[in-house]
C-alpha cells in the first residue's frame, strides 16, 4: 500500500526518478497515511495542539501526553534521559485502525512470523499502539501460515489392538521382522567389516531375537530366519515392511 501510494495516490509525493523506489519516497508515502490516520482519529486533539492550547483531560490520548512533531502526533513518554534514539524515546502515536492493522501485519511477516511479544518490540521502536498487545494479538489470529503450525492436532480415540497382538500364545507364534544396521564389528583376524541385524520381535510378549547377517540378500536373510525357526519353533503369522529382501 505504501509503495503504490509512493507512485499513484499522495500527492505529496513527487518522485522524480524512474526505476525502483527509493528510501526517501517509502518514508514519505509511510508519513502520508500516518498523518491521514491522524486526522481521522484525533483531529480534536491536532486542532488543540496546533493552537498552542493543551489536550483536554478528558482525551483517550491525555495521559500519554501527545505533541506535535512535524505535522505527527508522538507521545513524550518518560525516556527522556535514556540513551534511546529520537524514534523510540518519542514514538509515533497510531490508533487501532486498517492502516495499523496492515503494519503489524507488515512487520510480523518482515521478522519471518514472529510472536506477539517480538512483533510487539519492532513495533515500539517508531510507534506506539495503545492496547499493543491485544491489537498484535488480534491481527496475528489471521496470519494464515501462523494458524497453520500453531494448529492443534485432531483428537482420535485408540483404535483396537489386532487378535495376533492380544491372543495368549507360544512365544514367536506371531513375529515381526525388520533389518536394522549397518554396524561395523571386528573380525578374527582384526579387520573392520560391515554387517547387519535382522531383527525378529514376538507379536504378543514383545520378546526379542537379533541375528548377524553380512548383507541384507535374500540367502542370508533365509539363513537367519532358518536359524530362528530352529531355536524358536514354528511361525504362524509373520509380518514385515514388504522389502524385496522379504
Amino acid at each position: 500500500m505504501v509503495e503504490i501510494t509512493t507512485v499513484r495516490l499522495a500527492p505529496t509525493v513527487k518522485s522524480t526518478q524512474t526505476g525502483p523506489l527509493v528510501a526517501a519516497e517509502i518514508s514519505e508515502a509511510e508519513e502520508f497515511w500516518v498523518k491521514q490516520v491522524h486526522r481521522e482519529h484525533f483531529d480534536f486533539e491536532i486542532t488543540h495542539l496546533n493552537r498552542g492550547q493543551q489536550i483536554p483531560a478528558a482525551s483517550r490520548i491525555w495521559s500519554l501526553a501527545p505533541y506535535l512533531q512535524e505535522g505527527l502526533l508522538c507521545v513524550k513518554g518518560r525516556l527522556e534521559q535514556s540513551e534511546l534514539t529520537q524514534e523510540e524515546k518519542h514514538p509515533i502515536l497510531l490508533p487501532r485502525s486498517k492502516y495499523t492493522d496492515l503494519l503489524i501485519l507488515h512487520e510480523h511477516n518482515r521478522g519471518f512470523h514472529l510472536s506477539v511479544i517480538a512483533t510487539l518490540s519492532r513495533l515500539r521502536e517508531r510507534f506506539w499502539i495503545p492496547k499493543g498487545r491485544q491489537s498484535v494479538k488480534s491481527v496475528l489470529k489471521s496470519c494464515l501460515v501462523c494458524c497453520k503450525y500453531s494448529a492443534k492436532p485432531a483428537r482420535q480415540q485408540t483404535g483396537q489392538l489386532p487378535q495376533d497382538r492380544v491372543v495368549a500364545c507360544t512365544p514367536f507364534t506371531t513375529v515381526g521382522t525388520y533389518f536394522t544396521g549397518a554396524i561395523t564389528v571386528k573380525t578374527t583376524g582384526g579387520a573392520l567389516q560391515k554387517v547387519y541385524i535382522v531383527l525378529f520381535t514376538c507379536a504378543v510378549t514383545r520378546a526379542v531375537h537379533l541375528e548377524v547377517v553380512s548383507d541384507m540378500s535374500v540367502k542370508n536373510f533365509i539363513m537367519s530366519l532358518r536359524r530362528v525357526l530352529a531355536r524358536r519353533g514354528c511361525v504362524k503369522v509373520f509380518y514385515s515392511d514388504n522389502a524385496k529382501t522379504f
